[in-house]
């Protein structure tokens, strides 16, 4: 089956936007891009803008800025995942240093307690 970019577009914007939902008074400013280790261990979070997600186009949604974090503690990235300002998770996925394997690429995916950690840019994308 083939979507078009109509059907594409409309996943794609309903999946980004989750990420600005809220339902609590005490919900977060922002959605979050948490990042872990292998385990459980998280080993930073970075918060998205408001939106989160520009309008998607042909099925592929871009992340407005992402601000920097640091480390919580010293560990090996492997999986990431976003939640909404209430702490719902929209998605996830496995974060590798290899750019063509993997849902998420890092530069560097040992990082250290205290180490800035940057997020330059994110997208969502719906497949064909």
């Amino acid at each position: 089956m083939n979507k078009f970019p109509i059907v594409k577009n409309a996943s794609c914007n309903a999946a980004v936007q989750a990420v600005d939902q809220s339902t609590t008074p005490y919900a977060w400013p922002s959605g979050r891009l948490q990042i872990f280790d292998a385990s459980t261990t998280m080993l930073t979070w970075l918060p998205f803008s408001v939106p989160a997600f520009l309008p998607a186009v042909d099925g592929t949604s871009l992340s407005n800025f992402i601000a920097d974090a640091t480390a919580f503690v010293d560990g090996t990235a492997s999986r990431f995942l976003v939640v909404n300002r209430d702490q719902t998770p929209c998605w996830g996925g496995s974060i590798v240093q290899n750019p063509y394997v993997g849902d998420m690429h890092l530069n560097q995916v040992s990082i250290s307690q205290d180490q800035t950690v940057s997020i330059t840019l994110a997208r969502y994308i719906v497949p064909a």
